[in-house]
């Protein structure tokens, strides 16, 4: 049989009603030449028996035991047989055309391997919006932004994985490793719905959150000498500064986060001397 055009990989514990859709989103792509790889990350709720009445051969079903979402995309990847890549996260879309706009920019452009489309941010009790797809400013992540709206050559990241050591930012530091050696090609097409989720509101796991974001950043850092490194200065002294507000509620954790904003502070004064500046506009704001 010959190998698809895409595959594309979806991670997934513990979510069997919005994995469905976000199922349902590629059996409805308008482009039918792809292979759908779903990677059941040891889920003990019912996701596996319901995935497994699937019955479109396209896609293939796998369990493993559980080892959080980067190491399920690295077994999903060498699952895959397609020329392209693309990954899906169980509770987001893709919109009914996003395959066949990737396919359109695969043959006009040959000498490309790396595509991305437009993401649409969809928040609870709000309308969904659309993300930007140009740099406005330094503190702009762009192109590293959303990894549902990219499709890679299997080539081009033949020998680059997913860091095992991050369950945050582990996205944005492998975008970073592609971005290192492949230009992206940007189609000005919204193609995908991100959901974002409602936020965490237990203190002792915004604490963790934020420790791996620091670690996986810092990381990102030692090997990134010029790729959107305000933003990564930016969200460094941001994670540093929501560390000393959660202390209010979790003091255990006071000697840790005076220490990391200092580091912040010394490492990049400027980047977190301007975070804290919006921080304390936008409290003004408020306090009106």
């Amino acid at each position: 049989m010959a190998s698809p055009v895409f595959s594309i990989v979806i991670p997934t514990f513990n979510r069997a009603e919005e994995v469905l859709k976000a199922v349902e989103s590629v059996l409805n792509q308008t482009f039918t030449d792809w292979q759908l790889v779903i990677v059941d990350d040891g889920s003990t709720d019912d996701t596996l028996a319901r995935l497994s009445a699937l019955s479109d051969t396209r896609v293939r079903i796998f369990s493993i035991a559980h080892c959080e979402r980067s190491a399920a995309r690295n077994f999903g990847m060498q699952q895959c047989t397609g020329t392209y890549i693309c990954f899906l996260d169980s509770d987001d879309l893709f919109l009914a055309n996003h395959l066949a706009t990737l396919e359109k920019a695969i043959l006009s452009q040959p000498e490309m391997h790396v595509f991305r489309t437009g993401a649409w941010l969809s928040t609870p009790a709000l309308n969904a919006v659309r993300c930007l797809m140009e740099k406005t400013d330094d503190s702009e992540p762009f192109p590293f932004e959303c990894i549902q709206t990219f499709a890679f050559h299997r080539q081009t990241i033949q020998d680059i994985t997913f860091d095992t050591r991050f369950s945050v930012g582990e996205d944005l530091h492998f975008l970073l490793q592609v971005g290192l050696r492949s230009e992206i090609c940007s189609i000005s097409d919204w193609t995908v719905v991100y959901h974002n989720r409602a936020p965490v509101t237990d203190k002792q796991k915004l604490v963790q959150y934020y420790k791996q974001k620091l670690y996986c950043i810092d990381d990102i850092l030692l090997w990134n000498h010029h790729l959107i490194l305000a933003y990564l200065h930016r969200h460094r002294s941001l994670a540093s500064l929501h560390m000393m507000k959660l202390c209010r509620t979790n003091p255990t954790h006071i000697i840790l986060s005076t220490f990391l904003v200092l580091q912040s502070f010394l490492r990049y004064p400027g980047s977190f001397l301007a975070v804290l500046g919006q921080l304390f506009q936008r409290f003004k704001v408020r306090a009106m």
